[in-house]
Formats: structure tokens, sequence, C-alpha cells
């Protein structure tokens, strides 16, 4: 399929709420023309609310939605030219899969040869050539999902939503589906809106990341930083594996267990009540005294865990917390000499050092 000239998003203070329920709390956000973005977070938290806000099925409390210069706002979901992945397919199982991508076509009364060439199309693109005589129960859970997105962009929308389409599907299959979402974004540069909770499939996908919370965006930016500068406490511990060590704050300076904190920049708070985020792969095993830039944390060795592609060691710090650092193979080499109970030096480099409220 050709690649579209797609439409960017502006959602402008949505409120959304149910009798004394407060599903979308004023949230904003700007989505250029091709981006990518997942709108990431617990259930309950709002995602799935918002999407359906952008599609046109529920309409906002208050606030607006624009496609480019277009408010849709009101406007009915069949005129907004969205199309749209479901959680569970949402696929005719009384259809041929040739059928259910000619649907939406059917719908807008297009002739018949050309809704044969662009299923044709269509199927080229999800790679299930000679699948169009096929019944659905024949196919396998990823040929579904290609199927069902198959059939959102064969009209070529303007935009694609999709609500979880991936969560039905194995391990293996998932990833492996993510990245050909990935390219399939990549090739078509359609505007994207993605809804997911799980943040490794997030940051696979996406440009951007959105992460909400009981209605409202705790933060929004690229994966990368919402992983190494979450913005609050919150966005650490929702984020990939973090520890949190309570740290003593005068002015702006933080220690911990008595030792000066070397930073990568000023606090982000004043507040006295403030955590050491420590993640796992951030740290090693340091045998000589501290090097320029780094801060060292001792601790003792509890326990070493096997887990495939890396291995966890387990730590004890002064405070009576343990902590884990994530080793690989080689990595694995200079603790497995060590006897349990061994005095460690983990390090911990400056730029890697955040200290949040």
């Amino acid at each position: 399929m050709k690649r579209r000239e797609s439409v960017p998003i502006e959602i402008e203070n949505v409120t959304k709420t149910y009798g004394s329920m407060t599903a979308l709390d004023n949230v904003s956000l700007s989505i250029a023309r091709g981006e990518f973005v997942s709108i990431l977070g617990a259930s309950g938290s709002g995602k799935t609310t918002l999407l359906m806000a952008i599609a046109g099925f529920t309409m906002p409390s208050s606030g607006r939605i624009r496609f480019g210069e277009r408010d849709v706002t009101l406007t009915e979901p069949h005129k907004r030219k969205i199309g749209m992945v479901f959680q569970n397919y949402a696929l005719f199982p009384n259809m041929t899969v040739g059928g259910n991508i000619a649907y939406p076509l059917r719908l807008r009364k297009l002739p018949a040869v050309q809704i044969a060439a662009k299923v044709k199309r269509a199927l080229q693109t999800i790679q299930l050539d000679g699948f169009a005589e096929r019944r659905i129960d024949q196919l396998s859970g990823g040929q579904r999902q290609r199927v069902a997105l198959a059939r959102a962009i064969v009209f070529e929308p303007d935009i694609l939503l999709m609500d979880e389409p991936l969560s039905a599907l194995d391990k293996k299959l998932r990833e492996q589906m993510q990245i050909e979402v990935r390219h399939l974004h990549q090739d078509l540069g359609l505007t994207t809106v993605f809804v997911t909770h799980d943040q490794r499939e997030a940051f696979t996908m996406s440009d951007r990341v959105a992460l909400i919370d009981k209605g409202q965006f705790v933060q929004i930016g690229a994966p990368s930083e919402l992983y190494n500068r979450p913005a609050s406490r919150f966005v650490a511990d929702f984020v990939g594996q973090s520890y949190f060590l309570p740290v003593a704050v005068s002015g702006d300076e933080a220690s911990f267990a008595g030792q000066r904190l070397l930073l990568p920049g000023p606090l982000s708070s004043p507040v006295s009540r403030q955590f050491l985020v420590i993640r796992p792969e951030y740290l090693e095993i340091s045998e000589d005294d501290p090097r320029p830039g780094e801060n060292i944390l001792r601790g003792i060795f509890k326990e070493l865990i096997f887990q495939g592609e890396s291995s966890l060691a387990f730590v004890g710090l002064p405070d009576g917390q343990d902590i884990g650092l994530r080793l690989s193979g080689r990595q694995v080499e200079s603790i497995r000499n060590l006897a349990f109970g061994s005095s460690v030096n983990l390090a911990l480099a400056a730029e890697q050092t955040l200290v949040l409220p």
C-alpha cells in the first residue's frame, strides 16, 4: 500500500465524567503528522476512554479534539476517517479473510474491481498473499491480527487507532507483531495512537509515550526519556524495575548512608523526603576505590539468580534493604567466586544517579 499523507491530532483540555467519577481530567496532547504515540497506563487509568474519545465512540464532557484543522469533537465515528483495531480483533467469523478486509470498502460503495485491487494490496502489505478465501477460524492468532490490521488500513484512513490489539497473543508472537506493526507504520506513515498497559510494548513501537494515571498525563516523552529521566517516583516505579533508597537532603546536596552523592545536575525539588532511584542494570561490581564521576554503595552479597540472558545478584545495604543488579554472562564472573555474605562495592555512575521526591 502507498504511503499516506496523514493528519496531526490535537487533544485540548478534554475531560470526561461519568456521574461523580472523572475518567479523564483536563488532558491535552499534540500528536504530529505521521507520529506513533502510545497511551500507556494501568487498568482504569483512562487510556481506553481517551482512545474512544478520539475515535468518536465517547463524547467528552468538555474540551475538544481536532484532526488537522478539523474539529471532530462532535463528529460521528464513521465520518472521522479513522482505522480502528480492537483488542478482540472484531472479525466477522462468517466472512472469509478477503470478505473481512473488503467490508469497509463495500460500506463506502466502491466498485468491485477497485475493492478487489485494494484487498489484494492489503494482503500483500500484511504478508498474507493467497489467504483471501481462508475462513477466519483457519487462521492463527497472529494471522487474525494481521487481517484486523489490513481491514483498518485498506480504505486509506488518515489516522490509525489501536486498543491493546496484541494482548491476546503469546509472548514470542506478541514481540514479533510489535516489530511488524512498527514496520507497517514506518511504511505507511499513518498517525497512530496505540493503547497498552505494557511498557515494553510501548517502548518498542513508539516515537513518544504518554503515561496516564487517574485520568491525567504524568509524563509525555520519548521512551528513553521516561526510562532514564522519569519525572516522578510513580513514573520510575511504573516504567521498568526500580529500587528506592531514602536519602538525606541538605540544600542542593543528597547523601545516602552518610555519603554525599554525585549528581548529574541540581535536585529537581527542595523537599526533604526524597529517594535515590536505582535501576538494576545501572549498577556494576567495583573492586577498587571510586573512580571519578561514580558513587559507591557498600553492601553484602546475598544471592545470585540465573534468568537466561542475564542474572540478578542481590546485595543487602546498610539500611536493611536488598537491591538487585543485572549482570550479563561476562559480568557474572566478577561475582560468581564471591562467597555469600562477602562485602561488595556497587558502582553507580553520576549521570545515572537519579534523586526524586
